[in-house]
Order: C-alpha cells, then structure tokens, then sequence
C-alpha cells in the first residue's frame, strides 16, 4: 500500500444498495491506488453526525436521505469543518438544486443514472489526487 495514512470516508445513503455499490466502489478504488481507507457507513444524518468530528477525507452524502433534510445534514458538517469535501448524490437531475448546493460549498453533484459508476470512479480520482 502507498498511503500509510488512513483516509476515513464516510457514505450517508438510506438506499442499502445504493450505499453497499458506492461502497464497492471506494474499496475498488482503494485497492487499485494503493490506498488505506476506512470506509464508514450510515442510513440516516443523526448517527452520522453523532460520530463525526470533522476529520474526513471525503463525505458522500444522499440527497434525499430519507425523511431528513440533507442540505440541514450539510450545514452541521460545515459548522464543524468548513473546508470538508462532500460529494452529493441524488437520483434527481435539477439543475437549480445543483447551484444551490454548490453555492454551499459541495465539490461534486453526482446523479444516480446510468454514469453513476464511471463518475463515482472520475470524482474519487480527482479529490484523491494528491494521495497517489
């Protein structure tokens, strides 16, 4: 392995296949570069943000997570770590959540269609770039 550090990524998806294929994913990812992650997963913002303490290399959270309002899941993150890079995913395509969102600070908008795999795999090289 590369990276002696471990890079803690955190997955908040209420869909179990959707949350157990984005796993897979990362872990593929991982593997190939050589990297030490540590893959944490939650269904719902309120576990996650009971164990969170700001100190995750990268955050993939649902958009529609579900009853809870993502976007209030997102501020609580930047209230404890400003520059934390999250990836928002979401089976809706609407171009004015998009901008709102990244108006917010998220670094990605990835939609659950029939790219999802291959932009999962482009995101996840660009924001682990330095860690190759």
């Amino acid at each position: 392995m590369k990276s002696a550090v471990v890079l803690p990524v955190y997955i908040l998806e209420d869909d179990l296949f959707f949350c157990q294929l984005l796993k897979v994913q990362v872990e593929k990812f991982f593997q190939a570069k050589q990297l030490t992650g540590q893959i944490l997963t939650f269904s719902n913002g309120e576990d996650f943000l009971k164990q969170y303490t700001g100190k995750a290399s990268l955050i993939f959270l649902d958009y529609l997570l579900g009853d809870e309002n993502s976007e209030e899941v997102l501020k609580k993150i930047y209230e404890v770590n400003k520059k934390q890079k999250v990836v928002m995913l979401s089976g809706q395509d609407d171009g004015s959540t998009t901008l709102r969102l990244i108006r917010m600070g998220i670094r990605h908008y990835i939609i659950k269609d029939d790219d999802y795999i291959n932009n999962l795999q482009e995101v996840m090289g660009e924001e682990f770039s330095d860690q190759e």
